[in-house]
């Protein structure tokens, strides 16, 4: 049975947290994909927890598979940054 969990980001999953989001960002934009502007994904404790970002991943059988921030604006507002999810599960 598939088990499936949606989680508070944890330190140790800085790695996969990043690759998923750069996989995601190279297959959109292929050639002139640049990793290096993507400066905010090297240490995502500091650029999001710190500013008391709601940063979630989403396992499948203990597998990051998806990820999602929603960083706080002003009053009850927040903007959804960083998503991503594994090819085979997006939808368009």
């Amino acid at each position: 049975m598939m088990v499936i969990v949606i989680r508070d980001f944890e330190l140790c999953d800085q790695k996969a947290f990043r690759a998923l989001v750069l996989a995601g960002l190279e297959e959109r934009w292929g050639d002139v994909f640049d990793p290096s502007f993507n400066h905010d994904l090297d240490d995502i404790a500091a650029t999001y927890l710190a500013e008391r970002a709601a940063v979630v991943v989403v396992e499948i059988d203990h597998r990051i598979v998806a990820t999602g921030i929603l960083r706080p604006e002003h009053r009850n507002r927040g903007r959804i940054v960083r998503s991503g999810a594994v090819r085979c599960l997006r939808v368009y």
